[in-house]
């Protein structure tokens, strides 16, 4: 917000760079919090074209400048549901894979078309594959694979790679990803021509030129103040701070305390005092669910905003009952977040339903 005052280019640069590493770095968290709860990751609308983007922009600085890397995506593709950070993922092991088989010197490319197949078979799963496909495809112009690794490289374990230097679960990984979103994967390889992987998709009904939304790309304040007194309750020093200046500067009085029981005798020495509580879950002494419960029972209505990274242990009838108003999923957007206290601000004196 402030480099939005500096207008100074290259420093709005450093920011936005910093800005995507740190929501790539929330993703991942993301992806791993979901396999390790054994759950499936959340599928969105997505377009090829955004997925290649995305994955050659961490490819790119991985690339020796002896290899080329051409990208091609079809026009008016249609989309498909997918969880972008598993095929990001995809993406990336095929093409790291390529560049591994290249040794330093070639032709790297991305494509994406629409492709129909008719008695063509799945390269990992032998499944026979008919329709019509959203196909992407990772090129290389390297030694080719042999028949023989060419029948066990989607085995979990296997690798050709030195040791120490590949962990064989690649393409196990690869071929994990794609089954489960109903697709399947095709290659094209022999000694001395090349090897082309063929990522094949289910695609949506619509097709569509419009790149997926990058939800956390960096957006413009707004120019109008907000008004009011909020209590924020955090335990880490840096979150707190950081909290009580995002807030400040927003127009907003605020009376920051470092756990919850704190916030709860802030709020019970003036209940009629706040105008919002905005609280993480995750304290000591006392959690945000049971401070929400407190200062509701103080003044029923008053808006609770509770922050959490673990929001699908929380079912919405709990939240109703201890009176939280809204979710606000960590780690914390700052644009989200002023568009949800404004809400929450305008609802203040209203009980929730």
């Amino acid at each position: 917000e402030r480099q939005e005052d500096l207008a100074d280019p290259k420093l709005g640069r450093y920011l936005e760079r910093a800005h995507d590493a740190t929501q790539r770095a929330r993703d991942l968290i993301q992806q791993m919090l979901t396999f390790s709860r054994g759950k499936s990751g959340e599928r969105r609308p997505a377009t090829a074209g955004a997925l290649i983007d995305d994955a050659t922009r961490l490819l790119r600085p991985t690339l020796p400048a002896t290899i080329e890397l051409g990208i091609d995506v079809a026009p008016a593709l249609p989309g498909a549901l997918l969880d972008t950070l598993q095929f990001e993922q995809v993406l990336l092991n095929l093409s790291i894979n390529a560049r591994d088989a290249m040794q330093g010197t070639g032709r790297l490319a991305l494509s994406a078309r629409v492709a129909a197949h008719e008695g063509t078979y799945c390269a990992s799963c032998r499944q026979r594959v008919d329709g019509t496909f959203l196909e992407i495809a990772v090129s290389d112009s390297g030694p080719g694979i042999a028949p023989e690794v060419r029948e066990r490289m989607f085995d979990p374990f296997f690798s050709t790679k030195e040791v120490g230097k590949g962990s064989g679960m690649g393409l196990a990984m690869v071929h994990g990803i794609v089954h489960q979103h109903g697709g399947h994967v095709q290659v094209e390889s022999a000694p001395g021509t090349g090897t082309t992987f063929r990522v094949l998709i289910p695609p949506a009904e619509a097709p569509t030129d419009a790149p997926a939304a990058q939800a956390g790309a960096p957006r413009r304040r707004a120019q109008s103040p907000l008004s009011g007194r909020i209590l924020v309750a955090d335990d880490e020093d840096a979150i707190r701070e950081l909290l009580g200046e995002l807030l400040e500067d927003w127009g907003l009085d605020v009376v920051l305390c470092p756990d919850g029981a704190e916030a709860r005798d802030a709020f019970a020495d003036d209940p009629q005092g706040f105008d919002a509580v905005l609280t993480d879950q995750t304290m000591p002494r006392m959690t945000g669910m049971q401070l929400a419960r407190r200062v509701t029972r103080m003044r029923p209505g008053v808006p609770v905003l509770l922050c959490t990274g673990y929001g699908e242990d929380l079912k919405p009838a709990e939240l109703e009952a201890a009176g939280v108003r809204t979710l606000v999923r960590k780690p914390v957007e700052p644009a989200e977040l002023r568009q949800l206290l404004q809400a929450a601000l305008q609802t203040r004196n209203k009980a929730p339903t």
